[in-house]
Order: C-alpha cells, then structure tokens, then sequence
C-alpha cells in the first residue's frame, strides 16, 4: 500500500484502504468538458488529476485504463457532474465498464456495467451528477476502464468541471476512487 492510501484495520486479517483518487477537474478559471462527439458511440472517461496513488494500481490519466499490479478485491466509486447544454428532445446518457480482454487484445462490454439515465426536461444546460459503484475483482496485470455515452450527440451532453465563480471553488466532473481489502 503506498504513502498516500487511506486505511483501516479490522479485526482479523484484513485492512480495507481507499488506494487511489483521480480526477477531472479544471485548473484554471476555465469550464473544461469531455463532450461526446456521436450519437450511440461510447468515449473513454480520462482524468486529469491523481490525489491519492498507490504502487500497486496504475491510472493511465490520458486513456482512462486501470490497471492492477497484484491481485485485487474492492470496489470502484465513480461520481460523474454531466451536463446537456441544447433543449429538445429527451436524451439518454450513461456510464458502463469495458475491461481489456488480452487473449484477443481489445476491449470488451462489462455484462451488466451500464448505468443509463434519462433526461426529459426541456431545460437549456441542465445538470445532473450520477454516483456509481461496482465491486472489482481482478488478478495482477489485468485492467478496466470507464465508458460514456449519449442517444443525442447534438444536445452536447459533456462530463463537465466548471471553472470556480465568485465565492465557489470548481467543481470535479469526474472522481474515481478505488477502495480495496489488502490482507495484512
């Protein structure tokens, strides 16, 4: 587990450890958004900032791949500010899981990973902030990434940091948290 790893200890044999953060988040006075280029195709989620690392996870910022380099058991905590910025017709926008398959070298569709919301109102820049969990086991050398997507490219529908205002700070559009059980 490495210096920056939060971690509590059980009883028994197991400590449970918050192993990884990464983020999206502006760094400037700026808005920055992941904005999704066609409709039905699906973009990786990239990061653009590491708080908390550990020797044993790799997160590739600029492709958004996780990788483990030993055995791992926990969870993944992903919390994700999207924004549609055109009114019109409803729109779906989601979140699923894609891990590599290295037998055949690419990228497969994580059964039952999707995460799907609608969005109804005909509200110009609506916002919405969706928090997913899934449990995660993988052996060493083995790796996942994130995936979203919309039915309505043109309504611009983006992971969204908004640049800090006034008194308010920015907000992250995306922070991924990677908890997991290292026996001890």
């Amino acid at each position: 587990m490495g210096p920056g790893a939060v971690h509590i200890t059980f009883p028994g044999d197991r400590t449970y450890a918050l192993l990884s953060r990464v983020s999206y988040v502006t760094p400037s006075a700026t808005t920055i958004k992941q904005t999704l280029q066609a409709s039905n195709v699906p973009e990786v989620i990239v990061y653009n900032k590491a708080a908390i690392s550990d020797d044993d996870i790799s997160i590739d910022l600029n492709t958004g791949e996780i990788e483990f380099n030993q055995d791992f058991n926990g969870v993944a905590s992903l919390s994700v500010g999207m924004l549609r910025e055109l009114t019109g017709s409803e729109v779906e926008w989601g979140v699923f899981v894609q891990a590599y398959d290295a037998v055949n070298e690419q990228w497969i569709n994580y059964e039952g990973s999707l995460r799907p919301i609608t969005i109804s109102t005909q509200t110009a820049n609506e916002k919405r902030i969706m928090d997913y969990s899934i449990s995660v086991a993988l052996l060493k050398g083995q790796k996942f990434r994130f995936m979203h997507y919309t039915t309505d490219a043109s309504k611009a529908v983006s992971i969204v940091s908004f640049a800090a205002s006034g008194v308010l700070p920015s907000s992250a559009g995306v922070i991924l948290s990677l908890f997991g059980i290292i026996p001890t």
